[in-house]
C-alpha cells in the first residue's frame, strides 16, 4: 500500500513538474470553455442569426408584395366600375397590412394605372423597400426592394384587343 502512494506521488510531482515546463503553473483552465463559447457564439452565432432573420423580412415581403399584386389584379379582373383601381388598391393595401408592412411604405408603393389608351387592360406594380431588421429609425437606407408587376384584362374587355 505505501508503495502505491509513494508511486502516486511521485507521478503527480513528474505532471507538475511537465505542466510547469509548458508554461503553466497548477490548473489555470478552469472556466475557458465558457469563454470560449461566448465568443464563438457572439463572433459566429449572432451574425448567422441577423442573416436569417433579413433573410425572413425580405421573405415576407416578397410574400405580401406577391399577395397583394395578386388580389389587386383579381379585384381589376371582376370589377368593371370606374372605381375599380381603387377598390383594387384598398385589396392590396389589406395584403400588405397583413405581412406588417408600414403604412409610408405602402401608400408610396402601390400603383395602378391603365396600359392602353381605351383602358382595356391595366397594370398593377408594387415596390415595397425592405430595411434591415433592427434598424428601423438609426438607418433609413433600404437594403432591398421587392418589386411585382401584373398585367390585367378588365372585366368584359376580353374580347377587344
Amino acid at each position: 500500500m505505501r508503495i502505491f502512494i509513494h508511486l502516486r506521488d511521485v507521478l503527480y510531482a513528474a505532471r507538475e513538474r511537465c505542466v510547469s515546463a509548458m508554461g503553466r503553473v497548477g490548473n489555470d483552465d478552469y472556466g475557458n470553455a465558457q469563454v470560449e463559447f461566448l465568443g464563438w457564439f457572439i463572433g459566429l452565432g449572432l451574425p448567422l442569426l441577423y442573416f436569417i432573420f433579413t433573410i425572413a423580412s425580405v421573405q415576407a415581403t416578397a410574400f405580401g408584395v406577391q399577395s397583394a399584386a395578386a388580389a389587386a389584379a383579381r379585384v381589376l379582373s371582376v370589377d368593371s366600375s370606374h372605381q375599380s383601381p381603387q377598390h383594387a388598391a384598398q385589396a392590396a393595401q389589406v395584403n400588405l397590412r397583413d405581412q406588417h408592412i408600414s403604412e409610408d411604405l405602402i401608400d408610396r408603393g402601390i400603383n395602378i394605372g391603365c396600359v392602353d389608351a381605351g383602358c382595356s387592360r391595366y397594370g398593377v406594380d408594387i415596390h415595397i423597400p425592405v430595411a434591415l431588421p433592427f434598424t428601423h429609425g438609426v438607418i433609413d437606407l433600404p437594403f432591398v426592394a421587392v418589386d411585382a408587376h401584373r398585367d390585367v384584362i378588365r372585366s368584359g374587355q376580353e374580347g377587344r384587343r
